[in-house]
C-alpha cells in the first residue's frame, strides 16, 4: 500500500496535527511505478485519493515476476499545472 500527504498552496503552514483544506477544485495525483534499474515506466496512473494499492498481481504483470525494488513518481496535480515530482524507491 503506498499512501502519502497531500499539500497545499494555500492556508498549508499550519501547524496543527488535523489535515489542511483543499486548495483545488478536486484532489488529483498522477502517480508512476519506475523501474529503478534502467528508469522506465511501467505504470502510469492518475488518482483521487492519497493512496494506492500496488497488488503483487500488478507488480508480476509490470515486470515479468515480482521485483526486488522499484521506484515511485509523484505529482500532485494543480488546475493550472503538475507539481514537483516526489521520488522514493523501494527495496524489498
Amino acid at each position: 500500500m503506498l499512501t502519502w500527504v497531500r499539500r497545499g498552496r494555500l492556508d498549508a503552514d499550519n501547524w496543527t496535527p488535523a489535515d489542511i483544506p483543499l486548495d483545488e477544485e478536486q484532489e488529483r495525483y498522477q502517480l508512476e511505478i519506475v523501474d529503478a534499474l534502467d528508469g522506465t515506466t511501467r505504470r502510469n496512473l492518475s488518482l483521487t485519493e492519497p493512496l494506492y494499492r500496488y497488488s503483487l498481481a500488478a507488480q508480476t504483470t509490470d515486470f515479468g515476476a515480482t521485483p526486488t525494488r522499484f521506484a515511485v513518481r509523484l505529482r500532485q496535480m494543480g488546475r493550472y499545472a503538475a507539481g514537483l515530482a516526489a521520488m522514493a524507491t523501494f527495496t524489498f
